[in-house]
């Protein structure tokens, strides 16, 4: 991997002192810049799936990362994220266990899976790229402000570099939040839309699938938060994966 030079900088800052290199005021007044910055978190090198994340959260376990961070190195700890998240801290999240239910369905895979197996089936396929780095508890984009604009700009040709220069085919987008970043004048994710599937299940809320290229991957954008605990089973998020799997044509890694 040829490692950006500001994720380079934005790293060696943080081991000097524990502070950040580029973020400014505003960012440090919406982000918790005392935990080492998160660009990515999964196998860049052999992970053939992406999931775009807005920011890191900021939950009960983060200060573990930040001891896991201390001793492993930022390489280390975030390349084989997933690993030493569930082995060696014993985290459990719900966002990443219930997202490994989807992928689980996109890989043709079983949906009876323990926790742990979820966890190296996201370790073995997934890399989860945030585009800003920095945690918070509850930063919302919702409509694009100038000053939105102004934190997002200098992460996204990050993100780009990081994406294009990994194993990726596949990218999957989280979220009602993107829709301004994806769809309006301002997308800058290169993001082209080739088709919308309507999801209208008993018990569900509907959302829809849009499938198409982002940042030059095949890619799905979710427009529900549809990792949230609220009204989506993991049988639910199983058999999405397998709709998504048939329309990619990913065949039975089993």
């Amino acid at each position: 991997m040829n490692w950006p030079k500001r994720i380079i900088d934005e790293y060696n800052a943080f081991d000097g002192n524990q502070q950040t290199k580029y973020a400014g005021d505003l960012v440090r007044l919406l982000f918790d810049t005392s935990m080492p910055p998160c660009f990515f978190a999964g196998d860049l090198n052999h992970a053939r799936f992406g999931l775009l994340g807005l920011n890191p959260g900021l939950a009960k376990g983060r200060t573990q990362e930040l001891k896991a961070y201390k001793s492993k190195g930022w390489k280390d700890l975030y390349l084989n994220f997933f690993t030493v998240f569930r082995k060696e801290l014993g985290i459990n999240s719900n966002y990443y266990t219930r997202f490994a239910m989807l992928l689980s369905g996109v890989l043709g895979e079983s949906i009876d899976i323990s926790v742990d197996e979820r966890y190296e089936l996201l370790q073995e396929n997934l890399v989860n790229f945030d585009l800003i780095p920095y945690h918070s508890k509850n930063f919302k984009l919702g409509m694009i402000e100038d000053e939105k604009i102004d934190i997002i700009k200098p992460y996204i040709d990050i993100t780009k570099s990081l994406v294009q220069n990994s194993s990726v085919e596949y990218l999957f987008i989280n979220g009602k939040p993107w829709e301004t970043l994806l769809t309006s004048k301002v997308n800058m994710m290169d993001y082209i839309e080739t088709e919308t599937k309507k999801m209208v299940r008993r018990k569900i809320p509907s959302f829809n699938l849009h499938f198409g290229e982002c940042m030059g991957k095949s890619a799905v954008w979710f427009d529900r938060f549809i990792t949230s605990i609220r009204g989506i089973r993991n049988q639910d998020l199983y058999e999405i994966g397998k709709i998504i799997r048939r329309r990619w044509r990913i065949e039975n890694t089993s």
